[in-house]
């Protein structure tokens, strides 16, 4: 072997080690991280559990978190369970010398047979609105549709004394960060996935939305203008969200909201496609079973809510005897 040759090969020996050396270094790399979001994942089923079961001390000492990381952990998992409103926010724990927290001390502002009330009527109220979106075909319109249901139906309160799920459907008044419980509670109803976002420097709440894959903001409370719902923070960009007021955002979920699907999109035809005006019990005919199931409306505001759209024969925006009369002679001009 003569000099270049043997010069040559000693090259590509350094570089396949150096490579051989990177990939070792990425494995190691990409396997603290998996170690790492498995401890994370442990941690917040263990803290998740605890609550759930009204523990008043958790044990947490066997995942070596540090206070901050439990802060983290903690806040993270409060905002992004709906049903957790009996937890308080206060931060109590004991830790080692080494600075690893042994366990967290969690407080409740509701215990016993009343958090199992709490929890029916918020449950009720949740699948109540997800059963009047689910009439909707796509996670857009049902998406839609929660929104304006909510805006309509539910106010601010200014006095910030209700701030969680149960206050919001027992008073019909909430701030900011009751408006995004309850729109991702009845989202994840309708098997849309949602979360929190959150930002310190507005000092406000508001939703991640996935829709068909993407990830949109939809704010929910700045859409509430206290006279005609606006949809302004509707399924937005991070982009469109920045230029309209929000800022310094962050969530337990690292998502990028980068789609303009809907930047400018009409939404009154996303929820009023396909609709076969008179078909009031949505069977796809319209039939003597809609006269007797609208009649229904007068004795059961539920049914109101759902029939809307369909029951309103005459486009008066209101149901009453003389949507009746329209489509008894809908059902006669067919005969």
């Amino acid at each position: 072997m003569n000099g270049a040759e043997k010069t040559k090969r000693e090259g590509l020996i350094r570089r396949f080690t150096a490579v051989l050396i990177a990939l070792l270094l990425c494995f190691r790399f990409f396997s603290v991280l998996t170690v790492a979001e498995d401890r994370k994942k442990t941690a917040a089923e263990a803290i998740r559990s605890g609550f759930y079961s009204f523990s008043e001390s958790i044990d947490v000492s066997s995942l070596s978190l540090t206070p901050m990381e439990l802060s983290s952990l903690f806040s993270s998992i409060i905002k992004d369970d709906p049903y957790l409103f009996f937890v308080n926010n206060n931060l109590s724990y004991s830790y080692t010398s080494k600075g690893y927290v042994l366990s967290l001390k969690p407080t409740y502002s509701i215990i016993g047979r009343e958090v199992f009330v709490a929890w029916d009527l918020c449950r009720e109220m949740v699948r109540r609105i997800a059963r009047l979106a689910d009439r909707y075909d796509g996670n857009a319109a049902k998406a839609l549709f929660i929104h304006d249901y909510i805006c309509d139906n539910f106010s601010y309160d200014p006095s910030m004394q209700s701030d969680d799920l149960y206050s919001f459907f027992l008073t019909g008044r909430g701030t900011c960060q009751s408006y995004a419980y309850a729109y991702m509670a009845v989202l994840r109803e309708c098997g849309i996935n949602a979360h929190y976002v959150a930002s310190d420097a507005i000092e406000h709440i508001w939703n991640y939305v996935n829709i068909d894959g993407m990830w949109y903001h939809v704010d929910l409370t700045w859409d509430d203008t206290g006279e005609k719902v606006s949809r302004r923070h509707f399924l937005c960009s991070d982009n469109v969200t920045k230029e309209r007021g929000h800022r310094d955002w962050y969530s337990s979920q690292n998502i990028v909201c980068d789609s303009e699907i809907y930047s400018g999109f009409n939404f009154d035809k996303l929820l009023h496609k396909d609709v076969l005006v008179g078909d009031v019990d949505h069977n796809k005919s319209v039939d003597l079973c809609d006269l007797a199931y609208f009649r229904l409306c007068f004795v059961d505001e539920e049914v109101s809510e759902y029939c809307t759209i369909c029951a309103d024969i005459n486009a008066d925006g209101v149901l009453d005897e003389a949507d009746i009369g329209c489509l008894r002679k809908k059902l006669l001009a067919v005969d």
